[in-house]
């Protein structure tokens, strides 16, 4: 996908904040500092944790990638890899002298080429952490989400940015249609890979962590419902053990209410506000000791 193209946070030009990097490193523009307290506690389980991979889709000059060689793959077996279509072999060559000056390139593989058509290129379950900064364009975004996933391992962290971005430069001006904001793309990803991901933030950035699938392989038309899955084709509740839930007609009903109002975005199933003063919607709640 191209470079990202919308900022996250004021730009500043200028060398990096030594607070933030060990060298001082040649940056034009800041998208990236505002972020590093969340990365910092997101992160943190695999900060110095031997043989972490880091994909990140948009490396521009260097900035989030260079933090995270040195603040996280801090191990000696760590190894990031990086895809950008660098339009500018200026901004390509600026990438590739602060990775020279960081010390670390040795442990760096930089890809050059459309995200879409390298992302195949790469071994799947390989990654731990994957960084999508690419296009804004929620059809590039989906692409580079979906061919990302593949190679993302259980228990891995997916990173979007720019989920809240209005898509121009500057705040003040008219926001784009949606099909040019990630926004689009990353609600339909989240919402179609609910049943197999934990979302863990998801206000200016959206992060989720890789879990098994609830409803396990080929999931076939199931949505989880706490402790339970209701599958759609089979009009079946089932327990964790696979074993039925009896329900009545009513109840299915209701379960099928609940079950099935989960707006794009959305990870988990919430009751809709019609039924939320229902009795017999509570009822079967506290029958199956069900929260949602």
């Amino acid at each position: 996908a191209p470079t990202a193209a919308a900022a996250s946070a004021p730009a500043t030009a200028g060398p990096a904040p030594s607070a933030l990097y060990a060298k001082d490193y040649e940056f034009t523009e800041d998208w990236f500092s505002a972020h590093t307290a969340l990365w910092s506690r997101v992160l943190a389980p695999f900060r110095g944790k031997p043989g972490v991979h880091y994909l990140e889709v948009g490396l521009f000059e260097g900035r989030s990638a260079l933090w995270v060689l040195e603040q996280v793959l801090t191990d000696p077996s760590a190894r990031l890899t990086g895809v950008d279509l660098f339009p500018d072999p200026v901004v390509k060559e600026r990438w590739l002298a602060n990775l020279r000056k960081s010390g670390h390139a040795d442990r760096a593989t930089t890809i050059t080429g459309y995200s879409q058509v390298e992302l195949r290129k790469l071994p799947l379950d390989t990654y731990d952490i994957i960084y999508i900064d690419g296009s804004h364009r929620a059809a590039d975004v989906m692409a580079d989400a979906v061919l990302a996933w593949g190679l993302l391992k259980e228990g891995g962290v997916m990173i979007f940015d720019d989920y809240a971005a209005r898509g121009p430069m500057s705040w003040t001006e008219a926001p784009w249609p949606p099909e040019h904001t990630p926004r689009l793309a990353v609600d339909a990803f989240l919402t179609a890979h609910s049943g197999s991901l934990e979302l863990l933030h998801k206000q200016y950035q959206a992060i989720v962590r890789r879990t098994a699938d609830a409803c396990g392989p080929g999931g076939d038309a199931c949505t989880p419902l706490g402790p339970y899955r209701y599958w759609w084709q089979r009009h079946a509740l089932t327990r964790a053990d696979g074993a039925d839930v009896p329900l009545s007609p009513e109840e299915r009903a209701l379960v099928e209410r609940v079950a099935g109002t989960k707006a794009a975005g959305e990870v988990t199933v919430k009751v809709p506000a019609d039924l939320q003063s229902d009795p017999a919607l509570a009822a079967l709640m506290r029958r199956l000791d069900l929260r949602l």
